[in-house]
């Protein structure tokens, strides 16, 4: 593997979702075809928002990329309040993205184990992510990857903590929130191509310290994304506040 390397980037608010967005829209006007791993959440919507300002500018097509679920909620399967429904609703269905374009994270508890197995193996047959957008939870946690999640974990089922569910509950609407989710693991992860952490807000400040300069551990998830080969963060002002002058920069 190549030598890891980090660059952070820190924006103004305003410029957040253009200056994550302009990796990818790089990445795809020279690989229309690339296979981009997807999150959700509050945090990317300014990104998915910037994409498919290009495509109807007429400046990017988004319709061939091929895309990848980072995680999802167990047993969720095609309910509205489930990842898959959302990353439709948000991004897929007005970038033009048909099902055959989309590789699905497993979500129904019956034979999940060997489902996991087979996500992992089509996304390997599918030649692997060439970039990947996480966002940083306020434990530290990327994906559904959660405090104490090793290194060379691979797709499968984890227990959310508490405030995961707390901090997902404004997306189902009154009705409890799973205590179970499906992810990406940390090592398939690292497997990317590119990583690009996406950090916002000052809520978020704090835990991106911890990512970029506490040590690396499961304790702090995010901090094994310093072993990726590409790595990039995408910082607005209020959520690189607490980093030291040394933290690394684009």
């Amino acid at each position: 593997m190549a030598e890891p390397s980090i660059h952070l980037r820190i924006v103004p608010p305003a410029d957040f979702g253009a200056a994550a967005g302009r990796l990818v829209a790089d990445l795809l006007r020279e690989n229309p075809a690339a296979l981009v791993g997807l999150p959700t959440g509050n945090t990317p919507i300014p990104v998915y928002e910037y994409l498919l300002a290009q495509q109807r500018a007429g400046a990017l097509d988004l319709s061939r990329m091929r895309a990848v679920m980072l995680d999802e909620y167990l047993g969720a399967d095609d309910s509205p309040m489930s990842f898959h429904h959302w990353l439709q609703r948000r991004f897929l269905g007005p970038a033009g993205i048909g099902p055959d374009r989309l590789l699905r994270i497993p979500s129904q508890p019956e034979g999940i184990e060997a489902a996991c197995a087979d996500f992992e193996a089509r996304l390997a047959a599918w030649g692997g992510c060439d970039l990947q957008l996480l966002g940083l939870g306020l434990t530290g946690h990327i994906g559904f990857n959660e405090p104490g999640s090793a290194a060379d974990s691979h797709t499968r089922v984890v227990r959310l903590s508490a405030i995961t569910r707390e901090a997902n509950e404004e997306y189902w609407q009154g009705e409890e929130v799973p205590a179970y989710g499906v992810t990406t693991g940390i090592a398939t992860l690292l497997q990317a191509r590119r990583l690009v952490l996406l950090v916002n807000g000052e809520r978020k400040a704090a835990i991106l310290r911890r990512t970029l300069e506490g040590p690396i551990g499961p304790d702090v998830p995010a901090t094994f994304l310093r072993q990726g080969r590409d790595v990039w963060v995408i910082a607005d002002q209020p959520a690189a506040a607490l980093l030291g002058a040394g933290a690394p920069h684009a």
